[in-house]
């Protein structure tokens, strides 16, 4: 998951960065970063969708039916 530290880190080498192509290098470590804390994300939000499938389909029934949409 996200390690704050590592975003910390290299936004503040970047903002100090005088050298262009390290600071291209920097934001593309800072790219790959949030890149994958963002796939690993939808990865688990994937799987809990597939393990509480059958309860958030009940959930929404249950609210529509309370809301007279059925």
């Amino acid at each position: 998951m996200l390690n704050p530290a590592i975003i910390r880190r290299t936004c503040k080498q970047l903002a100090v960065e005088q050298d262009s192509q390290r600071a291209r290098e920097l934001l593309l470590l800072l790219e790959a970063v949030v890149r994958d804390d963002q796939e690993e994300v939808r990865i688990r939000l994937n799987c809990l969708a597939k393990r509480y499938k059958s309860l958030l389909e009940d959930e929404e029934a249950i609210s529509l039916l309370e809301n007279g949409a059925a």
